[in-house]
Parts: structure tokens; C-alpha cells; sequence
């Protein structure tokens, strides 16, 4: 027994002896280990402190001295991505041709211009668009303009500015006003003089019993206050005599305008006012190049009442307004307009027509306020027509707008010779 418990020992032995053999050479490859990266890191801290201190100065660090890059702020404008889609859409379709560059002050803009198709000319027509709309509109715009060129007139339809958003007011900073401050005093003086009148009051009253004050009338005047005073000193101080006047007082410096030279900027509004003038008139200038003597101005929506404008202008300018005729379709006011629309149409001599359709967003007493100023002033030119709900609105406002220029604006073709 105890040889095979020697036997069995051994194997055992064998099995710890060999387990703490590992252990000591895993304690020993750390130890390795662990100084090799001590001695690493040292050498890393002494390369950076060497780096830093050479010549006494530091060394900025290489995240240091990058520079930032600046963000980039982008601000949206959506009337420009819309306009270069119309841009994108007529390339797709080949349709490049179209497109016209005009000028209009310091700004270039766009217009879809298509020549007549029928071989007898009737004019030059000058669609605006709708505010948020383009010159592809699909309702309204695109029929008059693909349209009308088969019946001899030539069209041409602009872009038109962006109407610029209202200014922010200024915002005033709280400051105390001096009726506040003087209430505060006030407020102080009256509790100080509360806390001090009963201390004070008995303290004249203890120190002289037998003194009595004074009986006080409902006037708040004691008969002591009332000797004091006498009829010959009351009129001694109103006839006091006046301080002699050394010299006369200087005399006010007459108001000279005096000239600024620092010029006022215009506001946005004015420049936009300025801007939409400036591209119809670039509008006119193209189609009168082109031979179109006879003008028809075709304004959608809160476009009307810049298109009364222009042509009042022009009817000022020159005496009269021949050769134009204003169609509106849905008209309204705008926004930054400083005269209203019914005032301006009151001052056209000029065939005018008041489209209204089913898209009209005007009450129904304003149309009729607008029907009733123009029968006030007994214009006969003006026409207000009320087109019924359609499902195709829009061919049936094309064929009326077509019928009613064959009519009141039909030109004759002019020779050159």
C-alpha cells in the first residue's frame, strides 16, 4: 500500500511543480513587459520636454498651430433654386432657345421669350407672375405663353424679384424713468420724515409744558405765521425791483440747410420697388427691339399693382399711355405698394381688364368696391369679368384673355419699308 501511495504522489507532484514553474515565468515576462513600456514612456516624455524647452521657449503643439476651419453659414434662397429648375427643366426638354438674359440696373435676370407662329403680328405681350411663382407656372402662366404666340402675339414672361422680408423691429432697453426714481425718493422722504415727526413733536412738547401750539385753521395757518407776516411786506416782495439787465440776450442763428454729404442707404423695400420698375422696363425695352410697338402687360395676383404702376408712370412721363393695355388676373394688393390698386386704375386711360377666377382671393365686396370706383370715375375702357367655377380654369381664362385682346388690343402689323 504505501509504495503504490508513493506511485500515485508522484504524478501529482509533478503536475504542481510544473503549474509553479507558469506562474513564476508569467510574473517574470509582465515584469519584462511592464519595464519596457516604463522605459518607452520615459523616453517619449523626455523627447517632448527636450522639444519644448530647447532655447528656452515652448513649442506649440501640432493641434495648436492648425487652424480651424471657418463653418460655413448658408443661407436659404429658395426664389433662386425655383428659378433654376425653370432654367433645368427647359434644357431637359431642349427647350434652351427660350431663355433670354435681360438687364435690368446692376442685376441680370431671366424671361421665356416665344415669337409669333401665325405670320400676322398683334403685339408684344409682358406676363408677371405671381409672388412664389416663376415664369413656368404651370396654372395660368404656361397657357398664355405657349399659347397665345399661335394667334400673332409674342410673349414674353420675366422673373420677378423676391419681396423682401419685413424688418425686425428694434427692441428698447428698460431704463428707470425719472418720474420712477422721484417716486422712490419721495417714498423715502416720507418714511423718514414718519419716523422722525413723533420724536420730534414730543419732544417740543415735553421740553416746554406750558407753552400751548398754536391753533391751526382749516388753511393749515397758524395766527403766529399771520403776524409774522404784513400787508407792507406782502407788497414789498411783489414790487421788488427787477436785476438790472446788463445786455440784451443773443439772437437765434438763422436755420442754413446744411448739405450732408453722408448719403442715406435705401431701405430693402425701396430697392425692391426700384428693382421690379427697372426689370419690367427691361421687359418693354426687349419686345420694342424686336419690332412689338404694341404692349399688353398680363399681371397675375400682387404683380397687378406694379403693373399700375409702370404704366401710370409711363402715361406721366409722356403725356399719355398709347400703345399698352393692362389685363389683371386675380389682382390684389401688395405688400410694400404705397398707393393703392383702385387708385391707380382710377388715373389709366388705357383699356384695362379685371379677370376674376375661381383662385381669386379678394372678398367679394372688394371686387366690387374696385367695379364701383371705376363706374364712380366713368371709365369706360375698364371691364371686370367674373369667370364661373371650372375644373380647367385655367384654358378657360387663356380663351377669354384671347378673345378679349382680339378685340380691345388686336395691332397692325407696321412696315419697315
Amino acid at each position: 500500500m504505501s509504495a503504490m501511495n508513493n506511485v500515485n504522489r508522484k504524478p501529482t507532484c509533478l503536475v504542481l511543480a510544473a503549474l509553479f514553474a507558469l506562474l513564476i515565468a508569467g510574473a517574470c515576462v509582465s515584469q519584462q513587459s511592464y519595464a519596457a513600456e516604463a522605459a518607452a514612456s520615459d523616453t517619449t516624455t523626455d523627447a517632448t520636454n527636450n522639444d519644448s524647452t530647447s532655447d528656452g521657449e515652448t513649442l506649440p503643439k501640432e493641434d495648436e498651430t492648425a487652424a480651424t476651419p471657418a463653418s460655413m453659414r448658408v443661407i436659404p434662397y429658395p426664389d433662386a433654386n425655383r428659378h433654376r429648375s425653370v432654367l433645368s427643366y427647359l434644357s431637359l426638354y431642349q427647350r434652351d432657345n427660350e431663355a433670354v438674359m435681360l438687364v435690368a440696373g446692376e442685376r441680370s435676370f431671366y424671361g421665356l421669350y416665344l415669337p409669333e407662329r401665325n405670320g400676322k403680328a398683334q403685339g408684344g405681350i409682358l406676363i408677371l407672375h405671381d409672388i412664389d411663382q416663376h415664369g413656368q407656372w404651370p396654372t395660368l402662366i404656361t397657357p398664355l405663353r405657349e399659347q397665345l404666340p399661335d394667334y400673332g402675339w409674342n410673349t414674353l414672361a420675366i422673373e420677378m424679384p423676391m419681396t423682401p422680408n419685413p424688418a425686425i423691429p428694434s427692441r428698447s432697453e428698460y431704463s428707470a424713468t425719472s418720474s420712477e426714481t422721484t417716486a422712490v425718493v419721495e417714498d423715502e422722504n416720507s418714511d423718514a420724515g414718519a419716523s422722525e415727526s413723533p420724536a420730534t413733536s414730543a419732544t417740543d412738547t415735553t421740553a416746554n409744558p406750558q407753552i400751548k401750539p398754536d391753533p391751526i385753521d382749516s388753511a393749515g395757518i397758524s395766527k403766529s405765521d399771520e403776524l409774522d407776516t404784513t400787508p407792507q411786506d406782502l407788497a414789498a416782495e411783489n414790487n421788488a425791483p427787477l436785476p438790472r439787465l446788463e445786455r440784451l440776450p443773443a439772437l437765434p442763428q438763422s436755420a442754413t440747410p446744411v448739405e450732408d454729404d453722408v448719403t442715406t442707404e435705401p431701405s430693402a423695400d425701396d430697392r425692391y420697388r426700384q428693382q421690379v420698375r427697372e426689370q419690367i422696363q427691361a421687359g418693354i425695352n426687349f419686345l420694342n427691339q424686336r419690332g412689338q410697338l404694341n404692349i399688353v402687360v398680363i399681371a397675375s395676383g400682387e404683380s397687378a399693382p406694379w403693373a399700375a404702376d409702370y404704366v401710370q408712370q409711363q402715361q406721366r412721363d409722356s403725356n399719355n399711355a398709347k400703345g399698352i393695355t393692362l389685363i389683371m388676373v386675380d389682382a390684389r394688393e401688395h405688400r410694400l405698394s404705397r398707393i393703392q390698386l383702385n387708385q391707380r386704375l382710377e388715373g389709366l386711360d388705357i383699356p384695362m381688364l379685371d379677370l376674376v377666377t375661381a383662385d381669386n382671393r379678394e372678398t367679394p365686396f372688394q371686387l366690387q368696391q374696385r367695379a364701383g370706383a371705376m363706374a364712380h370715375k366713368h371709365m369706360r375702357k375698364y371691364q371686370q369679368i367674373i369667370l364661373p367655377t371650372s375644373a380647367n380654369n385655367s384654358d378657360l381664362a387663356t380663351r377669354r384673355i384671347r378673345g378679349w385682346l382680339k378685340t380691345h388690343a388686336a395691332g397692325t402689323e407696321i412696315s419697315s419699308r
